[in-house]
């Protein structure tokens, strides 16, 4: 009779399992153990006891008065770990626990794949968004691009030869930071004061360039000419979202440039880069600034 006393203690409660007839699954839920622990304890007794078989286990446990029914391996269990409570019996002793595991397994695969799928799905989402919104915001650029093109026209505007020798005027527009929303005691800025300003600006400018007999105007865009959008007190300080803010600073511009061109002739400069925000590591590249808000 092989000599059962080289067995742990665990490697003989899952002999009195197997002597019940249960799965390793059902003796790895009872002992609260994983299914791999399980057969490395089968496979370790089968060593030791120098048998290759289940049945020839079974056949041991009865010799050495270790053979129990299902119903006594799941009392002997239960004395063994009292917190196994009645609804541990009924999951882990349930006659179809296979069928639960094999269940529980594919809801869980069934679930993964959910997961994935709605992840995939959100990734769509997202990026047709963005997508969507970047194609229509060009759109909308172009039609503006369009009416701006119509308008000009039948725009007056200066006419006839260009007299080399007059003077020139250089009007340079720079940290305008449209969009900027401020509404203080002794300050207040939005797009309706940004188009009293160029207003204003061209007024004086025509008065200045008559007086000097001004025929050509260069005017330069220095650089950030929307707002930036980088910290939260500048998104919160915004007039309007930044597709609808750029059509309108263009359209206060084009009227600037409308005003001018009635007078003088004009011709628009434009430089990026403003304020050192080029990186330190520029490289040998042919447009180095970069992190602006002179184009959106």
């Amino acid at each position: 009779m092989p000599d059962i006393n080289n067995l742990s203690n665990r490697e003989l409660d899952v002999l009195r399992g197997i002597s019940a007839g249960c799965t390793n699954k059902v003796i790895a839920a009872a002992l609260r153990i994983g299914s791999e622990t399980v057969k490395t304890h089968v496979a370790s007794s089968l060593s030791k006891l120098d048998v290759s078989s289940r049945t020839e286990l079974g056949m041991i446990a009865a010799e050495h008065g270790l053979a129990l029914t299902e119903e006594e391996f799941i009392d002997y269990i239960a004395g063994k770990m009292p917190r196994i409570t009645d609804e541990d019996r009924r999951i882990f002793f349930h006659p179809g626990i296979e069928v639960l595991t094999e269940n529980v397994k594919y809801k869980q695969q069934l679930q993964k794949a959910q997961d994935l799928n709605r992840i995939e799905r959100k990734a769509f989402r997202e990026h047709s968004r963005i997508s969507n919104a970047i194609e229509s915001y060009n759109e909308a650029l172009l039609e503006e691009l369009r009416l701006h093109g119509d308008e000009l026209r039948g725009y007056g505007r200066r006419s006839g030869p260009l007299d080399p020798n007059a003077a020139a005027m250089v009007i340079h527009l720079s940290d305008n930071h449209m969009n900027e929303l401020v509404n203080l005691p002794t300050n207040r800025f939005d797009f309706e004061v940004a188009a009293k300003r160029l207003m204003l600006l061209a007024q004086k400018a025509k008065v200045f360039g008559k007086a000097y007999g001004v025929e050509r105007v260069i005017v330069f865009f220095g650089g950030d000419l929307m707002n930036s959008d980088r910290r939260l007190d500048e998104l919160l300080a915004m007039s309007t979202n930044r597709a609808r803010a750029t059509l309108l600073a263009v359209h206060l511009y084009k009227q600037f440039l409308l005003d001018l061109r009635s007078e003088f002739f004009v011709d628009c400069f434009g430089l990026t880069g403003n304020e050192s925000r080029a990186k330190d590591n520029l490289g040998w590249v042919d447009v180095v600034a970069t992190d602006n808000y002179d184009f959106t």
